[in-house]
């Protein structure tokens, strides 16, 4: 009887416990680096659809500064983003003569009011519909509005920028 136990006690020595972060490979390979067990990252997985954490068009990050874009794109929305897209607002196609920069921002800037207001509308509907999974929804349309918003804060403060050394070259001349 004490061999068995013994011979058992053994056996579960050499064993790793089922979800173990120090192994998570089969038994028979030897090594943590043959596992099939793991589901596929969220990141392989993510439909081709989203572009980003709050499903922002890539056409309406054309352009912006990446200090903006990638927390919009992670659908990460913190506190100093809105302060990050007013000041570097003044980088947008800052490579482009002034007129041809102040008529580029002008042009996104429409494409981000068109959008805003498309959302904005899905949201005004979702909130009418009453069903019981418009909430999550709702909440996820206000996140959109919300990066949306501070993407037209950047290019507003673009604009500004823009018109204002279009004035200036203006008067140089």
């Amino acid at each position: 009887m004490m061999a068995m136990k013994a011979s058992i006690a053994n056996t579960l020595l050499g064993l790793k416990k089922a979800g173990s972060t120090s192994c998570l490979a089969p038994p028979t390979s030897g090594i943590g680096l043959a596992s099939r067990s793991l589901p596929p990252s969220p990141c392989a997985s993510r439909k081709s659809s989203l572009v980003g954490g709050l499903g922002i068009s890539p056409e309406l990050l054309e352009g912006a500064e990446p200090s903006v874009a990638a927390p919009l794109v992670a659908g990460d929305l913190d506190d100093g983003l809105m302060s990050r897209a007013k000041d570097t607002g003044k980088f947008l196609y800052k490579y482009l003569e002034p007129s041809e920069r102040v008529e580029k921002i002008n042009d996104m800037i429409g494409k981000l009011k068109t959008a805003l207001d498309a959302e904005t509308t899905s949201r005004l509907e979702l909130s009418q519909s009453g069903e019981n999974d418009s909430i999550k929804l709702i909440a996820q349309s206000d996140l959109r509005v919300q990066a949306l918003s501070v993407l037209l804060l950047h290019y507003c403060a673009g604009l500004q920028h823009a018109q204002e050394a279009l004035e200036k070259a203006k008067n140089e001349n």
